[in-house]
């Protein structure tokens, strides 16, 4: 659309393919930082257009909440998150001076395929977001089946999409 972006991708293998895209696409405005949003400044992205963060504040050292406060602080007109949500997300319609224009969520297929069963385990105790019972873990291992050589659990997730603006 002409638009200069600016993508934050510290993983070598998601920089290939967004530039592999891009070339695919003749875009050639797009610039990739292979920083992490925890290693920038927020004044490093000063008054942009629209950021958007899709599905990954969650990931960071930062946490959520702190990652996203880190994108207000930038001060950019629009901003656009896409998070899966989780206990104790809470995402406020009005932040500051931006108000939420768009807010929705789905129900989408979350599947996960596993190596082993300490992988499986680690993933749902990090879901939870504490240790899991004996009764859990045995839940988990009636779920899941195997294919393809993984272990397999088949899953529903909660995706929150919101839309602020700038007022």
């Amino acid at each position: 659309m002409g638009c200069s972006v600016t993508a934050l991708e510290p993983s070598i293998g998601m920089r290939s393919l967004l530039y592999a895209e891009a070339f695919s696409r003749d875009i050639d405005r797009v610039t990739v930082d292979d920083r992490r949003w925890e290693d920038v400044w927020h004044d490093d992205f000063l008054d942009h257009d629209l950021i958007v963060a899709c599905n990954s504040l969650h990931l960071t050292t930062l946490g959520f909440d702190t990652a996203l406060e880190k994108i207000f602080r930038a001060s950019p007109k629009r901003i656009f998150v896409v998070s899966e949500t989780y206990p104790g997300l809470d995402l406020h319609t009005t932040y500051g001076e931006y108000d939420a224009v768009v807010e929705q969520t789905y129900e989408i297929e979350s599947s996960f395929g596993y190596h082993d069963w300490d992988e499986v385990f680690a993933h749902a105790a990090f879901k939870k977001g504490r240790p899991l019972s004996l009764v859990e873990e045995f839940d988990l291992e009636a779920r899941l089946t195997k294919r393809g050589g993984h272990l397999w659990l088949k899953d529903i997730a909660t995706v929150a999409m919101t839309w602020w603006e700038k007022q």
